[in-house]
């Protein structure tokens, strides 16, 4: 099913061009920065290189209580910027204009809504701070929206300059975390998007009441406000399959932090209203089991290998599509160990990231 629904994603009309594209969208492109003096000024860079005109989009970046030179950085950027930037404190006090949500504990979820209170424009477009972007990111993604009748887009991630065995174990892991997601939309069953590239219309925040039902959980900024656009309209969210709109970001370099982070991701699952995503988390984590289980009885019985082979073939197409798509072919002879690790790592995150006493986690200084 995964594969079909891949390559359904090529039924959205994508049209490539070298020429700027002249749109009459207004994007404003939100961005929530906490401690990334080390990442913030190449984010910048890569957004001045942008072909779409610099009069039709806007960067509103929240500065959620940064404890390095973040700010500082930003704001000598912008005073010799070839386009508009706004920055923001992640302001605890503030109601917002417009009253979309309130009582929101969620730092990154209060962030984004009042950047998007203050935004202007049609689109809105949320990467992360310590992500690179293409210079076509803004016109490929402007292109798409004036050719499909689409209100919210989620579009490709992945991770740049993997090094070691761990760091291309979890590009191979992400990708099907990604074309899982991707898979699902062209399916018509929106599950997975990622923060780091996705974007909606204003219109489409609004009408939903922005976070309202989900304000008080840490993670889902991304997910949750695609599962609420797609229950209004869902014919109307899609996967963007389109190189000219891949954002790259940084695998986790030590495992504390990336257990951290899968911890934060698996957050929320248990508050997933809709019924597709709830079956799909219970059945990948069913899945695994049995494959440990298979893989113990195969000691006994060699036909136990069966459905541990038939689902080796099945993911290597699958990953070998998506892995060839992000230009990371090399990484296709990592897919056999991180299939032997992944039961154990999705059984083990699975469990603790359900238990009270277990699935706290810490992320950028902050515990959660």
């Amino acid at each position: 099913m995964l594969i079909f629904g891949w390559n359904k994603t090529l039924n959205f009309k994508v049209v490539h061009t070298n020429k700027n594209i002249e749109n009459p969208f207004f994007i404003s492109i939100v961005v929530v920065m906490r401690n990334e003096e080390e990442n913030i000024l190449s984010l910048l860079e890569d957004i001045s290189r942008q072909t779409y005109p610099k009069t039709r989009f806007e960067l509103l970046i929240i500065d959620d209580f940064s404890e390095d030179k973040s700010k500082e950085i930003v704001q000598k950027y912008a005073q010799n910027s070839n386009f508009s930037i706004i920055l923001l404190d992640n302001n605890l006090n503030d109601n917002f204009d417009n009253d979309i949500t309130k009582n929101i504990i969620s730092p990154k979820k209060r962030a984004i809504t009042q950047a998007i209170s203050k935004a202007q424009g049609e689109i809105i477009m949320c990467t992360d701070a310590d992500c690179s972007v293409k210079p076509t990111w803004l016109s490929g993604m402007a292109d798409f929206y004036a050719k499909n009748d689409v209100v919210c887009v989620s579009a490709p991630v992945y991770f740049a300059d993997a090094n070691n065995i761990f760091e291309k174990m979890q590009v191979v892991e992400f990708a099907s975390l990604v074309g899982s997601g991707a898979a699902c939309l062209g399916l018509n069953m929106p599950n997975m998007c990622n923060g780091a590239n996705f974007s909606y219309k204003k219109s489409a925040f609004v009408e939903v009441s922005g976070y309202a039902g989900v304000a008080h959980l840490i993670s889902g900024d991304d997910e949750f406000l695609m599962h609420k656009i797609a229950k209004k309209c869902p014919e109307k969210v899609a996967f963007m399959r389109d190189e000219r709109v891949i954002v790259g970001t940084q695998a986790q370099k030590t495992l504390s932090n990336f257990i951290n982070q899968r911890k934060r991701w698996a957050s929320k699952w248990q508050y997933y209203e809709g019924f597709a995503p709830k079956v799909l988390a219970f059945f990948v984590f069913l899945v695994n089991l049995m494959m440990l289980f298979s893989g113990m009885m195969a000691f006994f019985d060699v036909t136990f290998l069966i459905p541990i082979l038939v689902r080796f073939v099945l993911e290597f197409v699958f990953l070998s599509q998506i892995l060839y798509f992000f230009g990371e072919k090399n990484n296709i002879f990592y897919i056999p160990i991180t299939f032997l690790v992944y039961p154990f790592y999705v059984i083990f995150i699975g469990i603790i990231s359900q238990k009270k006493n277990l699935k706290a986690f810490s992320w950028k200084n902050r515990k959660f």
